[in-house]
């Protein structure tokens, strides 16, 4: 299988990170801070009564350093609202290709209740890739071209 048919038949289901940093729209927002640091992750999930609502990364976080907000305050007050989300069986390409387009390093996957499922990540991708370019690089047919030689 060449590697464009791989991107195209793998689901995202297959490179995700399982169990997403969630929190509740009602923490607070030094919470969550914590929570990224302590899970060493660049996200959480917002989510009400266990439905996704929202995301919150390091670079909204970088947003807030000028601006006067207090620690105290939910982090729903500083968090993106209906993230762009796909399901777990939607194809690698598509989220690679929308990723790519909305410059996201995150992408929340949710199933058919809008809950968080997984999280797909930058480095999620990456790894999917260096795992099956190289089956896809060691499995190839080699292309030899054929030289015209002349004489006997």
């Amino acid at each position: 299988m060449d590697f464009i048919t791989l991107l195209r038949t793998s689901t995202v289901d297959e490179a995700m990170t399982r169990e997403p940093l969630c929190v509740e729209s009602n923490t607070p927002l030094s919470k969550a801070l914590l929570a990224l640091q302590e899970r060493r992750t660049g996200a959480v999930l917002i989510c009400r009564e266990g439905c996704l609502c929202g995301i919150f990364t390091e670079r909204d976080f970088l947003k807030l350093a000028n601006s006067e907000c207090s620690f105290e305050d939910p982090i729903e007050r500083f968090m993106v609202r209906d993230p762009v989300v796909f399901p777990s069986k939607a194809t690698l390409a598509d989220a690679i290709r929308k990723m790519s387009l909305a410059g996201y390093r995150h992408l929340p996957i949710i199933d058919d209740q809008s809950r968080p499922i997984g999280m797909l990540k930058i480095k999620n991708v990456v790894h999917f890739l260096v795992e099956h370019l190289s089956r896809a690089v060691y499995n190839a047919t080699p292309e030899v071209p054929l030289v015209g030689r002349e004489g006997a």
